[in-house]
């Protein structure tokens, strides 16, 4: 699978305090589109339109969120296939993964680029424990796995072998554990962070799931994961039961998770 166009958001805290609130939002993208997806309200709103870029460039782009004006600024030009994103918010570094072979590094503002690695069998899925130092990623080529290493890539450890893909994970910093979504099996998984206790959350295929099961995110209560254009949301603890909370006529192709709690805050 060739997703062709990658994001990464800059958040804005030019504030004040002015009341409190909760805030739950998902960032999502279509083949043509960058929409937001307010939980609270039900309501889903187009940020950004790339239908213009998405079939001749391999991009890695940002913008800033929340703003008045959503500008795609692209940062970096990939090699093919581009994968999975993440952003180490301590050194302000971006790493993702491309070229069938490799997982590279710029700055924030694409600066910098560097491969760490040019070797992989297909890297695609990309998450990063910046407190602990941990870099995990799916390898999408044969054999498929799902693997942990540090941020240079040395102590590298398979933690499981699969027989389908995986193109989207997520970690939960709180509890210490690696979700994923394995696209053709219909099959959310998960770990420990260091490989142990791997599991079976759901298999999806029970409560009819198809394939193109790609984008997963994990909050402090939920798991969000996508099939084809609906995007769900099950109980972290119980995971039963997803409910739908909305389709879009496109494929969801990845999703990104706003919340923020306490304080209201207004521009000044």
């Amino acid at each position: 699978m060739d997703i062709q166009i990658l994001f990464c958001l800059l958040l804005l805290y030019n504030l004040r305090v002015i009341s409190l609130s909760f805030t739950r939002k998902i960032l999502f993208t279509t083949d043509s589109y960058i929409k937001e997806f307010d939980v609270e309200s039900n309501t889903v709103t187009i940020l950004a339109d790339h239908a213009d870029r998405v079939h001749f460039n391999h991009d890695v782009m940002r913008f800033r969120y929340p703003s008045q004006n959503y500008t795609l600024q692209t940062i970096f030009t990939t090699g093919i296939n581009p994968g999975g994103i993440a952003i180490d918010n301590v050194l302000g570094h971006v790493y993702f993964a491309h070229d069938n072979t490799k997982i590279s590094r710029c700055n924030l503002d694409g600066s910098n680029a560097v491969d760490i690695h040019t070797s992989l069998n297909g890297p695609f899925a990309l998450g990063l424990d910046v407190k602990n130092g941990w870099m995990y990623f799916s390898e999408n080529g044969v054999p498929r796995k799902m693997v942990r290493s540090r941020f240079d890539l040395s102590q590298r450890q398979d933690i499981y072998t699969q027989s389908f893909v995986a193109y989207s994970l997520d970690l939960d910093l709180d509890e210490d554990i690696l979700y994923w979504i394995i696209d053709e099996s219909n099959e959310i998984k998960s770990a420990n962070f260091d490989g142990t206790d791997i599991k079976t959350v759901m298999n999806l295929n029970a409560h009819g799931g198809k394939y193109d099961n790609i984008a997963i995110r994990i909050s402090e209560s939920y798991i969000f994961f996508t099939e084809y254009g609906k995007l769900f949301r099950m109980n972290k603890t119980t995971a039963t039961s997803p409910s739908l909370l909305f389709t879009d006529t496109k494929n969801i192709l990845s999703l990104y998770l706003y919340e923020h709690t306490g304080k209201k805050r207004h521009s000044v």
